[in-house]
């Protein structure tokens, strides 16, 4: 696997932490 594949893995999977993380934060100030 090449690096950039890694990166570009890796910013897709921040970037699904982060829709998580926002939607939790929604849930708990609702």
């Amino acid at each position: 696997m090449s690096p950039l594949n890694l990166c570009l893995m890796m910013s897709e999977s921040l970037k699904g932490l982060k829709h998580i993380l926002d939607h939790l934060v929604v849930c708990i100030q609702s």
